[in-house]
């Protein structure tokens, strides 16, 4: 006796796909809120910064004014390019989608890592902050390179927001938009279950290391049903 099966059906872009619920972020979209780690998005741009948000975001909590401190001046060691990632930029036709280029950077990041794949949780999270600390610097070394020029390096002493608009920029940011751009980098940090964060889950449950997690994130984020917003903005 036969039996007949349901038809076998495919969503597009996870509609209707449920995944998890994360612990990290909350999205109320009917109430139109945003939470993360249960900090209200309101409090953090208010009285937060990147720095101490990603610190919340990664570790769970917020830290004390000397873990901030030290969280702040690792992100800042961690700035600066291999010169052969740079001579890679360089090699990149000018004409280039800045995300693709970020894509293929944060990739070749793996091939300057000593070790790159490792089951210690510390080092995953060391690997997240460094690649964190790199891309403002993959982002306005290519814009440089563009538009005929070359790279400017990171500033000891700015914040991330701060350093991000002093590379592309060539003058150290008034402390307005220094604010304005913190505030961008706060929104833009966590947004649940999306379909970048699905795909690095994806590729994590494969025991990938985590430049190959990122790049795809980066990768799906490149899709103009994910990322086409923000990379039209």
């Amino acid at each position: 006796m036969s039996t007949v099966k349901d038809p076998v059906v495919i969503h597009k872009g996870l509609d209707n796909v449920y995944v998890s619920e994360s612990k990290i972020c909350f999205i109320d979209g009917e109430a139109s809120r945003l939470f993360y780690r249960g900090y209200g998005i309101e409090d953090l741009t208010d009285h937060s910064t990147f720095e101490e948000t990603v610190y919340l975001l990664l570790y769970g909590w917020l830290p004390t004014k000397d873990q901030l401190e030290k969280f702040t001046k690792k992100i800042e060691s961690y700035r600066v390019l291999h010169p052969n990632v740079l001579r890679l930029i360089h090699s990149f036709p000018k004409t280039s989608e800045p995300m693709d280029v970020l894509r293929t950077v944060i990739s070749s990041l793996a091939l300057y890592d000593p070790q790159p794949l490792t089951d210690d949780m510390d080092q995953k999270v060391e690997k997240c902050i460094q690649i964190l600390a790199q891309t403002p610097t993959i982002i306005a070394a290519f814009d440089q390179i563009r538009n005929g020029k070359e790279p400017i390096q990171p500033k000891p002493g700015l914040s991330h927001a701060a350093d991000f608009l002093y590379m592309l920029t060539g003058s150290v940011p008034d402390p307005y938009d220094v604010h304005v751009m913190d505030v961008g980098l706060i929104l833009h940090a966590e947004h649940e279950m999306n379909a970048s964060t699905f795909s690095c889950i994806v590729t994590a449950s494969t025991l990938a290391d985590m430049y190959s997690v990122l790049t795809s994130g980066v990768g799906t984020l490149r899709g103009p049903l994910h990322g086409g917003a923000n990379e039209e903005a």
